[in-house]
């Protein structure tokens, strides 16, 4: 049970993404569950997120386009200066 937990997050079936990012069904990854199972304050900014290593302030508009900027809000984020 304890190697189900950490694989699956708990017994039960693989928990899914919402919808089809990226176009199709896939499950959610280890690392975004573990870090919302741990630090519940993220949900808001990983629900658009899939791959947890992507930047949260990006705007997902065209997932993998290389043209960054801010999502609405976070346009304060000192990372988006110039």
């Amino acid at each position: 049970m304890g190697i189900d937990w950490v694989n699956h997050d708990g017994p039960g079936p693989l928990p899914m993404e919402k919808g089809a990012p990226n176009g199709h069904q896939q499950p959610v990854s280890p690392l975004k569950r573990l870090l919302l199972r741990t630090v519940p304050e993220l949900s808001a900014e990983l629900r658009g997120v899939v791959n947890a290593f992507d930047p949260w302030a990006r705007d997902r508009g065209e997932y993998y386009s290389l043209q960054w900027k801010p999502r609405a809000g976070a346009e304060s984020d000192v990372a988006f200066k110039q």
